[in-house]
């Protein structure tokens, strides 16, 4: 899972957004990019799930994952076998969507371009998202540097950028699972519980015939891919 945070100069999370990956060793060159029907079903098609132990919540408990154009921002595919490594969104019909390297996914990533918002528990992608970093931020340990609880102390170590000691976490104990990566901004000019603002542009506003850059394109790509399949659908049925 890899998480975005923009905090304030206390520490304060501002926005979040996060994409959980099913990560695979390879792409299946097939008509799906995950052979395995159960797991495919699991990205494509699956409502929801329950807890089958009290590890993260109780036993039990459902949770809801996103649907439409927000599932395929939560969820997605990592290879981790090519080099440089690739994801890519969801459905898995391998025609559907053409692969992005895991660099330029991050910068989309970054600016907003793809991540489900996940800042507070209200929604249900947010608190699946939640209890996963509250479970982690709870019990991790490394060189006695971190002891939760809390992700606030997890923030605290991370935004420790004056030394390397600090901030860089290079060993410690891990149990079975997932690897967590933190992206985390500071900002010391944002001031403590500041709210977003936002301004609307002039009128009357000019049109400015910009060159795509390749993200942009691949945007492009990926809208005209879905509208084929949306089409082909409705043509079938």
């Amino acid at each position: 899972m890899t998480v975005f945070l923009y905090v304030d100069s206390n520490k304060t999370i501002k926005r979040m957004r996060s994409v959980m990956f099913q990560a695979k060793m390879n792409a299946s060159k097939g008509v799906h990019v995950v052979d395995d029907l159960v797991q495919r079903k699991l990205y494509d098609a699956c409502e929801g799930f329950d807890y089958c132990n009290e590890s993260i919540s109780k036993k039990g408990d459902s949770r809801t994952l996103p649907k439409g154009a927000s599932r395929k921002k939560a969820l997605q595919f990592m290879f981790v076998e090519p080099r440089p490594v690739e994801t890519r969104t969801i459905p898995s019909n391998a025609t559907s969507i053409p692969p992005l390297q895991y660099g330029d996914h991050l910068v989309r990533f970054l600016n907003g371009k793809t991540g489900l918002k996940s800042d507070t528990k209200k929604s249900a992608w947010g608190k699946i998202v939640w209890e996963l970093m509250e479970r982690m931020g709870g019990h991790f340990y490394t060189d006695k540097k971190i002891k939760g609880p809390g992700v606030q102390d997890v923030l605290t170590h991370f935004n420790s950028f004056e030394s390397h000691k600090t901030w860089c976490i290079d060993e410690g104990q891990s149990e079975g699972g997932f690897g967590l990566q933190l992206v985390i901004v500071w900002d010391g000019d944002i001031r403590a519980a500041e709210p977003q603002t936002s301004a609307l542009p002039k009128i009357p506003v000019k049109n400015v015939k910009a060159k795509k850059t390749e993200d942009e394109e691949h945007d492009v790509a990926i809208e005209e891919a879905e509208r084929e399949v949306i089409q082909n659908v409705i043509s079938t049925s």
